[in-house]
This record gives C-alpha cells, sequence and structure tokens, in this order.
C-alpha cells in the first residue's frame, strides 16, 4: 500500500515550521506566507481526506502534490527576504519528489 500518511506526516511537520516562520515574520512577507501556508493547508487536507476506499486516491495525491510544487515557487521567491525558508524549501522539494517517485512506482 502507497505510504499516505507517513507523506501526510511529512508535509505537517513542514507546514507547522512554515507557521512557526510566519509568526517571526513581518511585512509583506508574512502576508505571502500567510496566503501561500493556507494553500498548503488546503493542499494537506486533500491528503488528509484520502481514504483506503477512494478510487481516485492516485489523482487527489498528485493534484496536492502539484499544488506543493507550486507553493515551492513562492517560497523560493521570499528566501532573499527570509533565509530561514531554505531549509524548509528543501524539505518540502524532498518530500515532493519522494512522493512523485513513490506514487509512480
Amino acid at each position: 500500500m502507497f505510504p499516505i500518511r507517513e507523506f501526510e506526516k511529512r508535509f505537517r511537520e513542514i507546514l507547522d515550521d512554515l507557521d512557526e516562520l510566519r509568526e517571526r515574520a513581518g511585512g509583506d512577507a508574512l502576508e505571502a506566507l500567510d496566503e501561500m501556508n493556507a494553500d498548503y493547508e488546503d493542499a494537506l487536507f486533500v491528503i488528509e481526506s484520502i481514504g483506503p476506499e477512494d478510487e481516485d486516491w492516485r489523482e487527489a495525491f498528485a493534484d496536492a502534490l502539484a499544488e506543493f510544487r507550486d507553493l515551492l515557487n513562492g517560497y523560493r521567491e521570499l528566501q532573499d527576504r527570509m533565509p530561514e525558508l531554505e531549509d524548509l524549501t528543501g524539505r518540502l522539494q524532498m518530500a515532493v519528489t519522494m512522493a512523485e517517485g513513490n506514487l509512480g512506482a
């Protein structure tokens, strides 16, 4: 069985760290993180909602991964103002790549 819950856990941990970083941000970075973290939460909710009986779970999971990939670009754009994001974007990139690899296997 595909390890959906393991990936859900990884993505949740990254979101928790992004939310913590958002609390320390200010100005435009705060607004950008608010919006991106909300979109991240939406994508994570899709993963959390996938059940073992869902026939279209692969499509739903792939859609969430596509959203995470899109968000990576936005988080990377903020790295100039918030260097702390570099570690988190690296972790997110790794989690997405691993999930895509497992999904395609």
